[in-house]
């Protein structure tokens, strides 16, 4: 199995914010997904997620 780091990038976010109104749920978030790799992103139960 290859380093994950050497891999070549399928997708590269750099320096991503996200705020709720005045509330800031991400600061300066880098994530490198290499080619052929799975991941999934959470949060807890009543993260907004989803909505009624």
């Amino acid at each position: 199995m290859s380093d994950a780091s050497s891999a070549v990038s399928a997708v590269e976010l750099i320096g991503i914010d996200k705020r709720f109104g005045s509330v800031r749920a991400n600061k300066d978030i880098n994530l490198s997904v290499a080619k052929g790799s799975i991941h999934g992103i959470v949060g807890e139960n009543g993260a907004g997620a989803s909505r009624p």
